[in-house]
């Protein structure tokens, strides 16, 4: 396995230190080549400096890249523009991977053909000790989707975050990485992921946990959230018909959206 980590980083001082520590228990099996590439995003906090105090932990090589306040989805771009290897597992500063998560997502996406694989979250307590509560992954414990099924999970606003991600820096490229357009990335690269590909695969289990307490993250700010959902499904709409790459009426679980009506706005 051949893994860049894209670690992106805002303010996330009081966490990053769990997130490395989580990501050096994380392989039971040494990967054949591994870099961990930090973004921050501006912070106003001493990140960096915890960064660059825990990174010795980690048994691969390890980049931080700095950059001006611009937004997670910049980062994002920024990140896997400096990777170095063909398969991309994303994670946010302020959550931990579970036990062998992103080896496990790699062979599922190895034996089944795809680009793209995701999973779900739980949460874990800073009040408690940290390695006890990183859950294992059920490598057995998945299922092979079609975009049309993908499609239709999404719309019902399937519970995942860019964390949960596995995918090949090939489909990253495909998609044009995440729409800075949003605040989030989360939902636009789900969905302009599948845009590409003509299959997943989704774990049915946690790749990824999140602290259960940390003010200010997006995906607990639920309005913007929502909002992001929708720009993005309105967003890939709109780009799918003016590429003509699927047809004038997109079905997505039960929802019709009219693209030729999209267009005329």
């Amino acid at each position: 396995m051949q893994i860049s980590y894209v670690i992106t980083v805002y303010n996330k001082a009081e966490y990053i230190a769990d997130v490395i520590k989580s990501l050096s228990v994380e392989n039971d099996e040494k990967p054949e080549a591994v870099e961990y590439i930090f973004v921050d995003d501006g912070s106003t906090d001493n990140s960096i400096a915890v960064i660059q105090a825990s990174q010795h932990l980690l048994d691969g090589n390890v980049k931080i890249i700095a950059q001006e306040n611009t937004g997670a989805a910049k980062a994002t771009n920024n990140g896997v523009a400096a990777a170095r290897y063909g398969w991309i597992r994303l994670l946010d500063g302020d959550d931990i991977v579970c036990r062998n998560s992103t080896s496990i997502m790699h062979k599922i996406a190895q034996s089944e053909g795809v680009d793209f694989v995701i999973g779900s979250y739980s949460y874990f307590s800073r009040e408690e000790e940290l390695i006890p509560q990183i859950e294992a992954v059920d490598d057995n414990n998945y299922v092979v989707m079609t975009q049309e099924e993908c499609l239709k999970r999404f719309i019902k606003n399937f519970a995942h975050n860019s964390s949960c991600m596995l995918l090949s820096k090939d489909l990253f490229d495909r998609f044009s990485g995440a729409d800075t357009r949003l605040m989030s990335p989360d939902y636009s690269m789900a969905l302009r992921a599948i845009a590409k590909t003509k299959k997943i695969a989704r774990i049915c289990g946690n790749v990824t946990q999140m602290v259960d307490e940390a003010p200010g993250r997006l995906s607990s700010q639920i309005r913007r959230s929502r909002y992001d959902s929708i720009m993005a499904i309105y967003s890939l709409a709109l780009s799918l018909c003016l590429r003509e790459e699927m047809s004038q009426k997109l079905y997505i679980g039960g929802l019709v959206l009219d693209l030729t009506a999209i267009q005329r706005y």
